[in-house]
């Protein structure tokens, strides 16, 4: 039997021990309580700071604050759902900052502050960790989506080969057409239009300080079926846009083009038949009243020209761009592409060739581009860019470094 002593000594044992217990329970809960109440406090300065950020301090931003908040901060209301990728995180988080949070409009966050960069190109855009959204923040003013019948041929999914393809996140509308829609809706909403211009040909663009230039989107065709991806990317896709009076166009009756908030232009594997572009199959064209796809004569897309083939170039529909590699151009010019590209420069004699195909392009009121130009090492590609720009007076410098080229 445990003498009165022992059992008083295990009681108060017993007792102590629940006591520190207790007090450590209470440490835990106020430092978990601590930890939410800095989180939140983290947040709202978070939102606090992107107050008067636009462009590219907007991108930096949040590119270095991101990954010091925790998983469950984002941005919005509890009346609008918030948008879930897997792009990104950081693409989430930007979208729905952009889209959700009030307080200024999405052109205006991406676009206020910026210097427009008329004459580059944002190669392979959806590569990017911000697709769209990088290229505005710079001021770019002209990006590339490759596209890809996906869904029973009723989807276009947008990746540079059939291994990436996402139907589900990765896709024209998603990525592309649907933001750019509600940011040409937002800048063109007559109702919050207090300037008193109600003409409603007066349309806005996407960037904030000049609203007049049109963003060109170019639409890399992959799929085989070239005339299918052209009618599901004309139904789906760029209907609302037409409804709109969005889009740059060609009068099919004066052959005038006429310039809207958005461009598009076709590339790659792209149909180039006018019956197809313009929906006028036998049979078809005899039931409409007008010309073109929407039968009201105006052809909504370009076709990507090519810019070393003079003869082609001159046959196919008109249009607002013509293209093609630095390897094509120098093999027209009877020149070795790697040579030039070893040395890291063009000769006299190339950038006078080169410069042949770039006025005639001119002549046919034809902006132009040069793909596949070394972008490694810097100084290599710094030396080809100015060639390009000054040199041969190239409109587009196709690049996969916006920074750089926004600054060049």
């Amino acid at each position: 039997m445990i003498s009165p002593i022992i059992a008083t000594g295990l009681l108060s044992g017993y007792i102590l021990i629940m006591a520190l217990m207790l007090s450590q329970i209470s440490h835990v809960s106020n430092m978990k309580s601590n930890g939410k109440s800095d989180i939140a406090l983290d947040f709202v300065r978070v939102k606090r700071d992107l107050i008067g950020l636009y462009g590219k301090d907007l991108f930096e931003y949040f590119k270095t604050t991101l990954p010091r908040l925790p998983p469950t901060s984002d941005f919005g209301n509890s009346n609008q759902p918030l948008r879930r990728t897997n792009i990104s995180r950081l693409y989430d988080s930007f979208h729905n900052y952009l889209f959700f949070e009030s307080g200024t409009s999405v052109v205006q966050k991406l676009t206020q502050d910026v210097t427009i960069v008329p004459n580059a190109h944002s190669h392979n855009d959806y590569w990017r960790s911000l697709p769209l959204f990088e290229a505005l923040v710079y001021g770019i003013t002209s990006v590339e989506a490759d596209v890809w019948l996906t869904e029973n041929d009723t989807s276009l999914s947008v990746s540079h080969d059939r291994r990436h393809i996402d139907p589900k996140h990765k896709t024209l509308d998603l990525l592309y057409t649907s933001p750019i829609l509600k940011m040409l809706d937002e800048v063109n909403d007559k109702s919050k239009d207090f300037s008193g211009d109600n003409d409603k040909q007066s349309l806005h663009g996407v960037f904030y300080g000049a609203s007049s230039q049109s963003l060109q989107l170019l639409i890399d065709f992959k799929s085989e079926d070239n005339s299918k991806t052209y009618f599901v990317l004309m139904n789906k896709y760029l209907r609302p846009f037409v409804e709109k009076n969005y889009l740059s166009y060609v009068d099919l009756i004066t052959n005038e083009v006429v310039k809207g908030p958005m461009t598009i232009v076709l590339t790659g594997n792209y149909p180039n038949e006018t019956n197809i572009l313009d929906n006028s199959e036998q049979g078809i064209s005899d039931e409409k009243e007008g010309l073109g796809f929407f039968a009201d004569n105006k052809r909504y897309v370009f076709l990507d020209l090519p810019l070393h083939d003079k003869e082609a170039q001159d046959k196919l529909p008109t249009s607002v761009l013509a293209s093609a590699s630095l390897s094509q151009l120098l093999t027209s010019c009877h020149s070795s592409p790697y040579i030039a590209k070893f040395h890291g420069h063009l000769s006299d004699n190339e950038v006078k060739c080169i410069r042949t195909f770039i006025e005639h392009a001119k002549e046919n009121n034809l902006t132009t581009r040069i793909w596949g130009v070394p972008e490694w090492p810097v100084s290599r590609r710094n030396t080809l860019w100015n060639q390009q720009y000054y040199d041969i007076q190239v409109d587009y410098i196709n690049t996969d470094d916006l920074k750089a080229i926004s600054e060049f």
